[in-house]
């Protein structure tokens, strides 16, 4: 009969240790239920084999039982310390610990997380991709505060930063000063900055019904960079000049001149608009 000699890891990887060459992995639940009182911050450490090239799997095993786990006991104060720890170290435990907290589900109603991702964004060594992470981690947390640090930071960042800040910015705006983010989406939007962070930026002035940027979103409809993203804040901002730009090139679209499917994307998103049957 074969016999198993079982050993125990530390933390939250529960593994069997066989005599065989191939000894059976261990389940999600085996790690989510595992008793040890640091087995949450074990378990981050774990999930940093995740990480390669400075991408993390997601579907990684060892993050899947991680993210399992942070579910399942959000308000844990013991997880709330280990995943503060991880987002405070260096390296690829900070990454871990920032994409696991992009989940609205882990510790969403937490200020101390807020906080310290808050503290994250101004590092000033901080790359370009690990500021992206840490602003789809604030994304989960819209509180005034988070909004007003994006606004200032899409004006001072590079494009890809910009743009998620804005993207922020846009899905918050309940939680945003309206003239501060009107400003910033406004000057972003000038044809001077780059493409992803005025498609970003017209998504912004979308979300704020922004009926003075109406001239310039229709300028940029048939900017083959921009124009889709234009034509979709259009269809946000309650203007007859936005409802009859979009309708007339459908028109001409009916002479023969070419036709974005995004302007009919936009046209059908106004149906509220009294003209809308016509």
């Amino acid at each position: 009969m074969r016999r198993w000699c079982t050993a125990w890891r530390v933390g939250a990887l529960v593994a069997l240790v066989g005599c065989s060459k191939d000894p059976p992995p261990p389940s999600p639940a085996a790690v989510v239920d595992a008793a040890a009182p640091d087995a949450a911050v074990v378990s981050v450490l774990a999930a940093t084999g995740c990480v390669k090239a400075d991408a993390l799997d997601q579907g990684c095993p060892a993050f899947v039982a991680l993210r399992a786990m942070a579910r399942a006991e959000p308000l844990s104060g013991a997880l709330r310390a280990d995943v503060l720890t991880a987002l405070r170290a260096p390296g690829p435990a900070a990454q871990v610990a920032t994409i696991l907290l992009a989940d609205g589900a882990v510790l969403p109603r937490v200020p101390e997380v807020t906080r310290a991702l808050l503290e994250t964004l101004d590092l000033p060594d901080l790359p370009p991709l690990r500021k992206i992470e840490v602003l789809g981690a604030l994304s989960a947390r819209p509180t005034a505060g988070v909004v007003r640090q994006a606004l200032q930071l899409a004006e001072a960042a590079s494009a890809p930063v910009a743009a998620a800040a804005l993207t922020l910015a846009a899905r918050n705006v309940a939680s945003a000063q309206r003239d501060h983010a009107l400003k910033v989406g406004r000057r972003l939007f000038e044809p001077t900055a780059p493409p992803v962070v005025r498609n970003a930026a017209a998504d912004l002035l979308g979300a704020l019904d922004d009926g003075e940027s109406v001239g310039g979103l229709i300028g940029a409809l048939d900017d083959e960079m921009v124009g889709a993203a234009a034509a979709m804040a259009l269809a946000r901002v309650r203007s007859d000049a936005a409802w009859f730009a979009l309708l007339q090139r459908i028109e001409r679209a009916a002479s023969g001149a070419p036709l974005a499917p995004s302007i009919l994307v936009a046209v059908g998103r106004m149906k509220m608009h009294p003209a809308y049957d016509a």
